[in-house]
C-alpha cells in the first residue's frame, strides 16, 4: 500500500526487498546490486545488474520510487 497515493500494489518479494532496502536511504545502483548480492542466492541469475535495474524500472513506473 502506498500512502502517498492510496494505491495498493503487488510486489514480487524480491521487488519488495529492493524497495525496503532504498526506503532506507538514497543508494546509487551499484550499492544497490552489491546489497543484493549479499543478501540473496543470485546463483544461476544471469546478470544480477540488469535484474535490480529491470525492478528499479517497474518501481519507478508505478511511482513507487524515483530514479535519478
Amino acid at each position: 500500500f502506498d500512502p502517498m497515493s492510496g494505491n495498493t500494489h503487488l510486489l514480487s518479494e524480491f521487488a519488495g526487498y529492493v524497495i525496503q532496502e532504498i526506503g532506507r536511504q538514497s543508494l546509487t545502483l551499484h550499492q544497490i546490486v552489491e546489497q543484493v548480492k549479499r543478501a540473496v542466492d543470485h546463483e544461476g541469475t544471469p546478470d544480477i545488474n540488469d535484474v535490480v535495474q529491470r525492478v528499479l524500472g517497474e518501481l519507478a513506473s508505478l511511482d513507487l520510487i524515483e530514479q535519478h
